[in-house]
């Protein structure tokens, strides 16, 4: 394939996979868990609102640092719960075809990246705290970083369809069934939490 899959990956999914499950190399897998990783730690930072706690430098450079392991940690149990489910569903994907197929997933959750650069220049700290003095006295600024969070959903949800299509490809079965290995644990933890709430 001449074209890069990092392009290729969101739109010709199954194409890319079913090439990458027999010419991933160890070392692409690190970079791309790692670059997954660091997203992971910029969306769980400024989720959990660690700029009231610490600067922003301390915020980019814990990223950068643990971010990858953090990346490692989830990879790991993604793909291993991805792979149990896939195989009772009647997948035939090795836990090697798994592993790769969620590495190469994470490039469109890592493309998150792309609008950290501009956020970070625009909203600096205030990407962080739970109170936004500054983006919420100035409209512009409102407006862009609702914009933002369009694209950020919108890349979520193109996650869980190039991931879905990734399982189908690993698997030999099609991206809806793919799409029900992702949504069964959901639906799991969602009547477990609503049992705990009828029984307490």
């Amino acid at each position: 394939m001449g074209e890069n899959p990092l392009f290729l990956i969101w739109y010709r999914t199954r194409e890319v996979i079913e090439k990458k499950l027999e010419d991933t190399s160890n070392k692409q897998t690190i970079l791309l868990i790692a670059v997954f990783g660091i997203a992971l730690m910029l969306n769980n930072a400024a989720a959990r609102g660690l700029g009231d706690h610490y600067s922003l430098g301390t915020i980019l450079l814990y990223s950068i640092i643990f971010g990858p392991l953090m990346g490692a940690l989830a990879w790991v149990i993604l793909s291993g719960l991805l792979h149990w489910i896939s195989r009772l569903l009647g997948g035939t994907g090795t836990w090697k075809e798994t592993r790769t197929a969620v590495a190469w997933s994470t490039v469109v959750y890592s493309a998150m990246l792309v609008l950290w650069i501009p956020q970070l220049l625009l909203f600096g700290q205030e990407l962080f705290t739970t109170e936004t003095p500054r983006i919420d006295s100035n409209l512009l600024l409102l407006t862009l970083i609702f914009l933002f969070g369009l694209l950020e959903t919108a890349l979520r949800v193109m996650f869980v369809i190039v991931l879905s299509k990734s399982l189908g490809a690993a698997h030999r079965f099609s991206a809806w069934r793919g799409f029900g290995a992702l949504a069964l644990p959901i639906a799991a933890l969602i009547i477990l939490l609503a049992l705990l709430i009828f029984l307490s």
